[in-house]
């Protein structure tokens, strides 16, 4: 027998998970981070696009990143950043590449790209403290937790600041950059010089391509994530969002949103501050990677986080006039997700339940 393949499409048709998806072939944008793989179909044909076609970063200030060759590189306002496999950051496995998204944090070290040993003065709470290079740096003050222990890279410390907030930081070694940040987990390095420095948080929208490609505006859809978040995140962050126009609130988004994850809780909503249904479930600790979705139209939504009973609802209505769709965050105040976005996925209808379970892998 022979087999003819005429097309890419068809041949995603014939080969069913060829390009990574588990469930339907018809999917309308997949962004796989993980191969640098991220591909549309628009007028029914399935195209390569670079990843600026995809994605508009969001981020309000500088922040940096590594490059393929594991070097420490600076990223502009509105650059999306993409974790390579070279960048562990102190954080994470070498082997993860995807989209970074990163809540708002501040390093309370000067001169982070020479470090040194100092003193600062900072709130009570918890601080994570996460170095770069050969040495180590060690915390001692006012703690309650945390005194004592080493920081080397790849292997950063927790702490908690008390009494009057006064910590010294003891670097030892060779060190390329450090790091004191208000967090229960750290984050990518934010270049200081003689003051503090904040990085805001990180969040992106589809590109008005993409936009167009998935029917953002039609009244359904379907919404894929795989995410590695990082150890220790805690707080509401959002997944998907898709949103009207700013400022106009009332019924205003579907979203997929993680709430406090420790605490093991999604929801899906269709305003912006009523929850449409949610479910409690257990998300995976520390950095396990998870994989989750979302599918809609009028009165009919499902949400399914992999390894639970899949969610759904037959009430609730779908924003009109939808004119982005947001990933990792909002435009309104909120963490970022705090983790890495492996890959994405939409359909421009509402998966039936079982080919949500499908898709989601």
């Amino acid at each position: 027998m022979t087999l003819i393949l005429t097309s890419d499409q068809t041949a995603e048709r014939s080969l069913g998970n060829l390009y990574g998806t588990t469930g339907p072939s018809d999917y309308a944008a997949l962004l796989d981070f993980t191969r640098d793989f991220y591909r549309v179909r628009e007028n029914g044909e399935t195209k390569s696009i670079p990843l600026e076609d995809a994605l508009i970063g969001k981020r309000t200030t500088v922040a940096t990143s590594f490059n393929d060759a594991g070097v420490l590189v600076d990223e502009p306002i509105g650059s999306v950043r993409v974790n390579t496999t070279q960048g562990n950051q102190g954080r994470l496995d070498a082997g993860i590449r995807g989209l970074l998204s990163e809540p708002t944090s501040t390093n309370y070290l000067l001169n982070s790209t020479t470090p040194a040993t100092q003193t600062v003065t900072v709130a009570t709470g918890t601080y994570t403290l996460s170095v770069y290079g050969t040495g180590s740096a060690t915390a001692s003050g006012d703690l309650s937790a945390g005194a004592g222990v080493a920081a080397t890279d790849g292997s950063p410390v927790t702490m908690t600041v008390t009494g009057s907030g006064v910590v010294t930081i003891t670097v030892a070694g060779t060190l390329t950059g450090f790091q004191l940040e208000k967090l229960a987990f750290p984050t990518s390095l934010i270049k200081t010089t003689g003051a503090t420095v904040s990085r805001n948080r990180d969040y992106a929208e589809l590109s008005q391509r993409l936009f167009d490609a998935i029917g953002g505006d039609s009244g359904q859809g379907t919404a894929i994530a795989h995410v590695t978040p990082y150890k220790g995140v805690t707080g509401s962050s959002f997944v998907f969002r898709y949103s009207r126009p700013v400022g106009e609130a009332a019924n205003g988004s579907i979203q997929l949103q993680m709430v406090a994850p420790t605490s093991a809780t999604y929801i899906i909503n269709d305003d912006s501050s009523v929850a449409q249904f949610g479910a409690a479930l257990p998300l995976p600790v520390g950095e396990a990677p998870f994989k989750t979705g979302m599918a809609f139209q009028a009165d009919d939504f499902a949400g399914f986080l992999k390894g639970r009973t899949i969610d759904t609802d037959g009430a609730g209505t779908v924003p009109t006039s939808v004119s982005r769709i947001e990933i990792g965050g909002t435009n309104l105040s909120g963490a970022g997700l705090g983790g890495i976005v492996t890959k994405l996925i939409f359909y421009n209808r509402r998966l039936t339940n079982d080919e949500l379970i499908a898709a989601v892998g």
